[in-house]
């Protein structure tokens, strides 16, 4: 007795698209760097986030970061006024080695700078971000006497392609 055999196919295809995404640790959204010394005003303050931002993009990518608003807001019982303050320097880095990947300082500003520059993709990698505001007393013009004040902005990272 002959067995019977049929056969048929099916087509199977893989799509693959470029994808890129930025994601900000959602327990760090909001960062304040704290005056409180003779020293933080000469020196600068300085805050470190531990894995800040993480990074997923099936390419080669820049990471930039920019300020929303030229403009700092002053936030205190007389209503919001705006303020240009001196420049906060953002530096990323990794906690392991990554070869070709580069970590330029960057200034906050509204044009932008790059943070990271990678070459070669980046599959969900942690990166730790430092913010160092500005020292040499460039702060002391905009203390109000015997009251604490709050100059704000939004900080803005973005992912390209390289």
């Amino acid at each position: 007795m002959n067995a019977v055999y049929g056969q048929a196919k099916v087509r199977l295809n893989l799509v693959v698209n470029q994808v890129q995404n930025i994601v900000i640790n959602p327990d760090q959204t909001t960062l304040s760097l704290v005056y409180s010394s003779l020293e933080d005003y000469q020196r600068g303050v300085e805050l470190i986030k531990r894995a800040h931002i993480t990074v997923f993009s099936t390419e080669a990518f820049e990471i930039k970061v920019r300020l929303a608003d030229e403009e700092f807001s002053r936030l205190d019982n007389s209503g919001v006024q705006k303020v240009k303050l001196p420049n906060v320097k953002v530096k990323a880095s990794s906690s392991t080695p990554i070869s070709a990947v580069s970590f330029p300082q960057a200034n906050l500003n509204i044009h932008g700078s790059t943070l990271i520059r990678s070459n070669v993709p980046i599959m969900g990698t942690d990166f730790d971000v430092t913010y160092k505001g500005p020292g040499g007393n460039d702060l002391v013009p905009f203390v109000d006497k015997a009251k604490k004040v709050v100059y704000s902005n939004e900080v803005l990272f973005s992912i390209e392609t390289r």
